[in-house]
């Protein structure tokens, strides 16, 4: 890239930060995402904890019925 591409880059850039540092909406859509994000963070962590459970629980018991193996799938999503 030639200077001239690279400095333009730079300027065009710093512009861009700036009015959006600056954007009460940007900054209001910022903290929506990130909140929205943790939950869903938070959520995807209490799922993988439960299919963790459902899978140790399978595991021990091969052998279970399909309204065994049900009933413990919904025990287990009621949390």
């Amino acid at each position: 890239m030639s200077f001239f591409q690279r400095l333009l880059s730079h300027v065009v850039n710093q512009v861009l930060v700036e009015t959006l540092a600056n954007s009460r909406t940007f900054q209001r859509f910022a903290v929506r995402s990130s909140v929205w994000m943790q939950d869903a963070s938070k959520k995807t962590a209490e799922q993988q904890l439960k299919l963790q459970e459902f899978a140790k629980w399978f595991t021990e018991h091969p052998s279970a019925s399909k309204e065994e193996i049900e009933s413990v799938r919904k025990r287990l999503t009621k949390k």
